[in-house]
């Protein structure tokens, strides 16, 4: 709920703007995504409440359920697809900064077709990746309904999913830190120009700490998160309550934060605007 609302009001403030407009449609976007990971939390932590005491009667009647499979689906489409519009909202503004008044990445039609080829190809490797585990696995291997986790190690689509998801987040946040670093670099030398170095200092703080808040914040919820995919994935024994607590804290985290870090920013931004025009 509170992502939604801070991506709401974010949104919203920035649809005011003709500039802001690209920018407002992958945060959009964003939030669409993030509701994919309520979806799978709130379902999963319903399924124990609704059985209770009787869940390891019903385990493998939820495990074959109709939601437990459309929550497989979901937590594929959440992992790639919030890595992907992070990675296109980090190129979005490096190439608006570097080129402001060429670049194509300002025009908003450009932007919707990334983002729906952004859609397409998430929806389709999760649509894909959930048929083969649902031919293979025929059912969820834990009462968590996810393809990252296979007690068995005997389901090869489960392993190969843990490497690329790890390798393409891994490769993702690390191409945030770049292009942070150059969209900093770039302001610096833009407005060194322009006005004295202390000024700079004082009107780059809040992007260089959003920049870096975002950056952190996707290395803190991916970097444990695929260390314990990968140890469940050969470890031939792991504690299920690391699973679990991994499943409802750091997954979650990067669609609790960003939200935040965005509205708080723009809040003070456009405070700073409205100062400055009185």
């Amino acid at each position: 709920m509170s992502d939604c609302l801070c991506q709401y009001t974010l949104t919203i403030a920035c649809m005011t703007q003709e500039e802001n407009k690209g920018f407002s449609g992958v945060v959009s976007c964003s939030s669409c995504c993030n509701i994919l990971c309520a979806w799978y939390l709130v379902t999963v932590w319903a399924s124990h409440l609704k059985y209770g005491d009787l869940f390891p009667f019903a385990e493998e009647a939820w495990r074959s359920s109709t939601i437990c499979i459309v929550n497989v689906a979901a937590i594929i489409l959440f992992s790639f697809l919030s890595q992907l519009l992070l990675l296109f909202l980090s190129i979005l503004r490096l190439m608006v900064t570097i080129y402001p008044l060429s670049s194509s990445f300002k025009q908003l039609s450009f932007v919707q077709k990334i983002i729906l080829f952004v859609l397409i190809l998430s929806t389709t490797i999760a649509a894909v990746v959930t048929y083969v585990f649902v031919l293979e696995a025929h059912l969820s291997p834990t009462s968590l309904c996810t393809a990252f986790i296979d007690p068995t190690k005997q389901l090869l689509i489960t392993q190969i999913l843990v490497w690329l998801v790890a390798l393409s987040q891994s490769a993702t946040a690390a191409a945030v830190v770049v292009m942070s670093i150059l969209l900093v670099d770039t302001v610096k030398m833009s407005e060194e120009k322009v006005q004295p170095k202390s000024k700079f200092q004082n009107s780059s703080k809040a992007m260089i700490m959003q920049l870096s808040l975002l950056s952190c914040s996707s290395i803190v919820c991916w970097l444990p998160s695929n260390l314990l995919k990968l140890l469940t994935a050969y470890l031939d024994k792991f504690p299920l309550r690391i699973v679990y607590w991994s499943s409802a804290v750091v997954v979650p985290l990067n669609p609790v934060l960003h939200p935040v870090i965005f509205t708080v920013v723009f809040v003070r931004k456009s405070l700073k605007m409205r100062q400055r025009k009185k």
